[in-house]
Order: structure tokens, then sequence, then C-alpha cells
């Protein structure tokens, strides 16, 4: 049976525990950080914001603390290789495009650069995203995407959709032709020798990555596949392949580059067969470019070019529009 000042003592043990566990606490050891941010205001204007940050050091299982000294490393400053603004090294980006990249420079200046490149193109012409440093050396939307803003990169992938537009000869209305990303799409490497199939599909990473560009990869894709004479439907082939390039821009300028020398396409939306390079209304089987473009020539020649009935002089016939 308890006696009648057990409770008392009780209670007195436990504020005395309570006590010394809050003297420990205030005798623990802190750190104390600080926190630098670096921001451009409206006026673009670089301000910068430190924000002191307390740590306090576990406290279990100390029965008693002594001073304890903590050596950090001081601050490491750099300069951007672009603004040349002497920075903290933490606020700095280095290797932006790979490994062997030897660009130094801070976030700001690299989401301007890009904006830049950006801003300087239009519909019609997507500029090459290259590296403030390999500026031989393609960066994909993976990299610098997550320094610009969302309307950046919507920009991008649009201006590289225009470049595959076409007049759809069945419903009439101007599309792209561009297929969209299918990461479960399947490279057609059946057959390959494990050591070919193994090369291919590194050479087709390093493209994704923008190690090398769309003629060096297409030189490799004709190696594997367009070698072979009759080959009965190369798009079979290059659509599986196109479709697991991530980046917008890298896989219109290879679907380009193919289509320099196997110009028929199928539109997207009625499957429509034409002829991307002379965009003639239907596909000119069993005919060269030129020689369609030739027909098409006479038969304007035709309509429009008229004898006179008394000298046999070629005459232009007026449009249309003014004979009304």
């Amino acid at each position: 049976m308890e006696g009648p000042n057990d409770s008392s003592v009780s209670e007195r043990e436990s504020s005395m525990a309570t006590k010394r566990q809050d003297q420990i606490t205030r005798k623990a050891p802190s750190i104390v950080f600080s926190t630098t941010t670096r921001q451009i205001n409206e006026n673009g204007e670089k301000t910068t914001r430190v924000v002191p940050t307390t740590t306090l050091l576990p406290t279990s299982g100390i029965q008693e603390v002594s001073v304890m000294e903590l050596k950090l490393q001081p601050e490491v400053q750099d300069d951007c290789d672009i603004c040349l603004e002497t920075l903290s090294s933490l606020e700095l980006e280095y290797s932006f495009c790979g490994s062997d990249c030897p660009l130094k420079a801070c976030k700001e200046c690299i989401a301007k650069h890009f904006k830049d490149t950006i801003s300087s193109g239009y519909d019609g012409i997507l500029r090459k995203m290259t590296c403030p440093a390999c500026v031989k050396r393609s960066v994909p939307v993976s990299l610098w995407g997550p320094v610009c803003s969302s309307n950046q990169t919507t920009l991008y992938s649009r201006r590289a959709a225009i470049l595959l537009t076409l007049q759809c000869s069945g419903c009439h209305e101007r599309k792209t032709i561009l297929p969209d990303e299918d990461e479960n799409q399947v490279l057609p490497t059946d057959g390959m020798p494990k050591a070919v199939k193994e090369e291919l599909l590194m050479e087709f990473e390093r493209f994704n990555d923008g190690k090398i560009n769309d003629q060096e990869l297409y030189e490799r894709i004709s190696t594997y596949f367009f070698s072979f004479e009759n080959l009965p439907n190369p798009w079979l082939v290059m659509q599986p392949i196109l479709q697991k390039i991530r980046d917008e821009g890298f896989r219109a300028e290879l679907y380009l580059r193919y289509l320099r020398h196997y110009p028929k396409v199928s539109t997207i939306c009625c499957e429509a067969e034409q002829c991307f390079r002379c965009r003639t209304e239907d596909w000119h089987d069993g005919m060269t470019c030129e020689e369609m473009r030739k027909e098409l020539e006479a038969e304007q020649l035709s309509d429009d070019v008229l004898n006179c009935p008394e000298c046999d002089i070629q005459l232009v016939s007026p449009p249309s529009y003014l004979l009304s």
C-alpha cells in the first residue's frame, strides 16, 4: 500500500525530471544557418534576402552537455560565366548540358539565355536550344524547361508542330503531322544482332540527350533500316522511332530529315496520303515530285494561256474576278 506522502514524492520526482530535461534542451547545441535567396523584381533588379534558420541538435540520451565545437566549412564563392557576378556555389549551375560541359552560371542567366533564344524565333522556324557554353550541342527541354516558364515550353512545342503542318486533302484544314510521344512504343529492333541493337539504342539515347544531332542519328537509322532496297513502307520503321523521342523539337528535326528522302505522308486527322515535298492534293504514285510539278504546270498553262485566233500569239487569260 502507498503511504500518504507517496503521491507527492512522485510528483516532485516528475517535476525534477522535467526540469532536468529543460536544462538539457537549453544547453543543447544549435546551429544557425542563413539561407540566401536571390530574386528579380518587376523592374528587373536583383534582390537578396537572407533568412536565418536555427536547428537544434538531437538531445536523445544526453545526460550532461558540455561545450561542443562544430567546424563548418566556409561558403564557397564563384563567378558566373555570363553576368560575372560573384555568388555562392549553391546558386550556380555547373556542367549544365553534360558532364563535359564547362558552363558555370547562375540560374537567372541560364533562364534568360533560353528565353531569348525562344523569343528570337517565330512561327515557321525553330531555334536550336543550344547550351551557352557548348554552342554546337542542343539541350533537350527536360534540362532547360525547369528553369523557364511553362509559356516558353508551350511556345517551343507549338513551333515544333508548325514545322510539320500540311493542309489535309480530306478535311481541307491545316494541321500538323508531327506524331505525339508514346513512351510505350517499342523500337523496331526485332531480328537484329544483340551488339547492333545495343549500339542503336545507345545512339538513340545520345540523341535524346542532345549529344548527337538529327543528321548523325538519321545516318545510323539509314544504315540499320533504310539501306535495304525496295523497303515496302519506311514509315512503319520511322513512326515508332519518332514517338520514342521525348523532345518535340528533336522529333520535328528528325522527321523533316526523313521527309527529304521519303516525302509520302498520311495526315493524322483523315489519313489522306499526300506529298509533303510538293504539297499536292494526293500522293503521286509512280511519279517523282519533278515529274508531278511539270504535269501540274502543263495543266495550268492549258487553262490560263490562250492563242490569239488572228496572229497565234499566246495570251494569258485574265483572272476570273476581272471578267465578272
